[in-house]
């Protein structure tokens, strides 16, 4: 399993970190990235600033939006939050919210802003729709319970509206990011609305460029989990949008390059790493959560490697008692060589282990790949088995926490409350 040290940061109790998307970063320039969480107990919302060593340096009471038909969050496991300087003062805040949208001091927690707009804040993004070296916009998803349809609304840096879009869907999942797709110095945006099953890029303006029926024209599924906007095609003029449903590569114009239909059947993350011939271009690592398989795409469509050996639960006679899926990962530079290896987390995310009782403990595993597909180490961590639909880690993301040359991994682990800091001793 190679040297590593892991601590536990218990937030509280069973079901209450509301996060696969927690803030990483450093607020007080200490060279050491502190971790921000959106924390649910009941009915109490609060968000939470921990370092490395366990401590919480602040707690900041919120209100998150309950759905208006289940009485629970409205996107519990998708609440992002992020360490930012959004205003431009030179400090970070943190970002974080689920209906409203909370804007923190990164050192205190004191609320500094409070975007409200009548409804659910579901998804954002940080944009440079601007045309300035940083990104220093929020772009995000709205839904209203009485509108017909929902909103992409562009924020300036004081928090006044752009520009607002308006779309017939209103259930966005699971993503918006931006990206420069025809490398004229602003942003795009990528979204989709599960109950159109569409999938949008939108302009800077908020004008769509071009949109996608996701199952007709990308892949088996109502939305998009995860796309990277990068020069991946080496002879493809300007950017190319890849999106982890499917395995699609379309050009900024939204014409479709090639596809990996027919290899994924759930495609879930994807990241762009340096190709090792030109570093003018981009492979693409893949990860189909469902057969428990990763990739590495050349810009060309070519399979480079394919691991599969994550863990599986089967009984006597082979049959498979638990879903083990893949989907929480990350690229870390774990081995301190300044490379891009890939962490990779287990989770379950359907049925019980008949050895395993409902309220049980689990082991999981995080598999930690070089850049070669290879094998680098197996780390264990638990989750507790709940009435809940998942198990396991919401994420594992890089972060510096302990500030030494490499990378540590932050997991959220779904049910038990925990944050988990797993650490790489050096020889």
């Amino acid at each position: 399993m190679g040297n590593f040290k892991m601590r536990e940061i218990d937030i509280g109790g069973t079901s209450v970190i509301s996060s696969c998307n927690p803030g990483i970063g450093d607020v007080n320039n200490d060279k050491k990235d502190e971790i921000a969480i959106p924390v649910t107990q009941g009915e109490n919302d609060t968000i939470r600033l921990v370092n490395g060593e366990g401590e919480t340096i602040w707690i900041t009471k919120v209100k998150f939006l309950r759905s208006y038909y289940k009485g629970t969050l409205l996107s519990h496991r998708h609440i992002f939050t992020e360490i930012y300087d959004i205003d431009g003062d030179g400090k970070q805040e943190v970002i974080c919210g689920n209906g409203p949208l909370y804007i923190l001091d990164g050192e205190t927690g004191k609320i500094k802003n409070v975007i409200d707009l009548g409804g659910s804040i579901e998804l954002w993004c940080l944009a440079n729709i601007m045309g300035k070296e940083y990104p220093s916009n929020i772009v995000l998803t709205l839904g209203k319970k009485n509108d017909d349809g929902g909103h992409i609304i562009a924020l300036s840096m004081d928090m006044k509206i752009l520009w607002d879009a308006k779309t017939k869907g209103r259930s966005f999942g699971d993503i918006i990011s931006s990206g420069d797709i025809n490398i004229d110095g602003f942003d795009e945006i990528g979204v989709s609305t599960a109950d159109t099953n569409e999938f949008f890029l939108f302009d800077r303006m908020g004008k769509i460029l071009w949109s996608k029926n996701i199952p007709e024209e990308i892949g088996p599924d109502s939305h998009v989990d995860d796309f990277v906007i990068e020069k991946i095609h080496p002879q493809i003029p300007g950017k190319q949008l890849f999106s982890a449903t499917g395995g699609c590569l379309f050009d900024k114009d939204g014409s479709l390059l090639w596809n990996l239909n027919d290899i994924l059947e759930h495609g879930q993350r994807v990241f762009a790493v340096d190709n090792q011939n030109n570093r003018q271009i981009k492979d693409l690592v893949v990860t189909d959560s469902f057969q428990r398989k990763m990739y590495r795409v050349s810009g060309e469509g070519k399979i480079i490697w394919k691991y599969d050996d994550f863990s599986s639960f089967k009984d006597d006679k082979g049959e498979e008692v638990m879903r083990i899926s893949t989907s929480a990962s990350d690229l870390i530079n774990w081995s301190g060589k300044g490379e891009k290896e890939i962490v990779q987390a287990e989770l379950i995310d359907s049925g019980l282990p008949t050895t395993v009782s409902k309220r049980g403990h689990v082991k999981l595993y995080l598999t930690l790949l070089n850049s070669e597909g290879k094998t680098i180490t197996k780390l264990p961590y638990e989750d507790i088995i709940t009435d809940q639909p998942f198990a396991g880690a919401m994420c594992a993301k890089a972060a510096r926490v302990t500030g030494g040359e490499n990378d540590d991994i932050v997991v959220i682990t779904h049910n038990s409350g925990k944050v988990l800091i797993f650490s790489n001793i050096l020889s």
